[in-house]
């Protein structure tokens, strides 16, 4: 009886504990056989990007080859532009296609080459194809010409920002607000509490309305920082340590994510490696090497996957790739304040064996999460989950409450099953 009480509480307690993630969705939006992206096969794919139910990518035929920048949306594939599309400006048809565009609503960023095989930064917005800036474009306020980088613009609401070297190498963040070409940060910005100019390093930046995010180094500072109107702050630069380490100093990998006043990124310092986010002005950890994978008696190992393809996010919700220190290299996401697994390449899609998962930083659309698959017989595909909300965790004292209550019925309950049944006195 004792014994039986005791698992009703223990049950009863389970049960008003913390949920568990919910089950996400899988719908496979495009492949080698999409209507719309008409390149025979075999074909490869960039990560994608999400945004407003839409996806954006880039196809490859490997073989004639053929290349294109193509959309995605409500089960239609469309073409943005291809090596057929004529140049905005000039310069005849488009060459090769770079790295992974960018999407906004029905905009959509990207990079690509011209005959003579210069990069260009180009985007379809209202409609209408537009150059951004190629191998002519010079610096604002004028100066020398600019390299395009290859690794591809970020695009919001109608602005966008790509990164681009000076005649001189160096490196810096170049944005198109407004339909205006502005300097976000070069080798003339100071970085807050730096030693000065010039960046020794500059990645691929994001852009969230009119704001940039950039991870850059100078002589003695390196980190994340977010540049507003030309005034720029640190998000993390080592200065005070990351959340949960004991030690300052540090360092960040890979390409920012910036959407919704979110901002993601890898970093690591002398005692921990991480996902970490500044969600509402709070800095936090998503997942370091000390977090216990979803669904696993590991814990993390590692961050990382292509430098394009580590972190992205949606104001609170952060997906990332990641693993243990030997095991299936996974896609993990934190939505609704629940770490969940996504998929890892130890499961099946669509019946398929999977080889690689990769995701860039403009992955993530509220509760969808676009990413590219590599099967086993290296075919490739991308595909949408969509997670479902989780149940909010109850607040430990509620839960204790709620337990405790839970456990005297249950107990009540089991008194009264066990209780001999009352004889009615016989009748003389």
């Amino acid at each position: 009886m004792r014994t039986l009480a005791a698992l009703s509480i223990a049950l009863c307690t389970f049960v008003a504990g913390a949920a568990d993630a919910q089950p996400v969705g899988f719908e496979r939006v495009a492949d080698a056989s999409t209507p719309g992206v008409a390149l025979p096969e075999p074909v490869g794919f960039s990560v994608p990007a999400s945004d407003a139910g839409r996806v954006a990518f880039h196809a490859i035929q490997t073989l004639l080859p053929r290349q294109g920048a193509f959309l995605a949306h409500a089960g239609t594939v469309s073409v943005v532009a291809d090596d057929t599309t004529v140049i905005p400006g000039g310069g005849g048809t488009f060459g090769s296609f770079y790295e992974s565009p960018a999407v906004s609503g029905d905009d959509v960023a990207f990079t690509a080459s011209d005959a003579n095989g210069d990069l260009g930064v180009y985007a379809r917005l209202g409609g209408s194809l537009v150059k951004v800036a190629d191998a002519t474009t010079t610096e604002p306020g004028g100066g020398s010409t600019l390299t395009i980088d290859s690794r591809g613009p970020a695009l919001d609401a109608g602005n966008l920002v790509f990164r681009a070297f000076d005649s001189g190498g160096w490196p810096g963040a170049y944005a198109f607000i407004g339909g205006t070409l502005v300097t976000a940060a070069d080798e003339n910005t100071a970085l807050p509490g730096g030693a000065g100019n010039p960046f020794v390093t500059l990645a691929r930046p994001a852009i969230d309305g009119a704001a940039v995010a950039f991870r850059a180094t100078d002589a003695s500072t390196a980190g994340l920082f977010v540049v507003t109107g030309g005034s720029v702050r640190a998000v993390f630069d080592g200065s005070a340590p990351l959340p949960g380490s004991a030690f300052t100093g540090g360092f960040v990998e890979g390409n920012p994510s910036f959407r919704a006043g979110s901002v993601a990124f890898v970093a690591g310092s002398l005692d921990r490696t991480g996902v970490y986010a500044e969600v509402e002005g709070l800095l936090d950890v998503v997942a370091d090497d000390t977090t216990p994978i979803p669904g696993s008696a590991d814990t993390f190992a590692w961050f990382g996957g292509p430098d394009t393809g580590r972190v992205a996010v949606d104001g609170a919700t952060v997906a990332f790739i990641a693993g243990p220190a030997t095991g299936p290299i996974g896609l993990y996401v934190r939505h609704a304040g629940v770490l969940q697994s996504v998929l890892t390449t130890d499961d099946t899609l669509d019946g398929e064996g999977i080889t690689l998962l990769e995701i860039g930083p403009d992955a993530v659309d509220a509760n969808r999460i676009a990413f590219l698959v590599t099967f086993d017989d290296f075919t490739q595909a991308i595909y949408v989950a969509t997670l479902a909300t989780p149940v909010p965790a109850t607040s430990l004292p509620a839960r204790f409450a709620l337990g405790l209550l839970l456990g005297i019925v249950c107990i009540a309950r089991v008194s009264r099953a066990n209780r001999p049944a009352s004889r009615e006195p016989r009748s003389a």
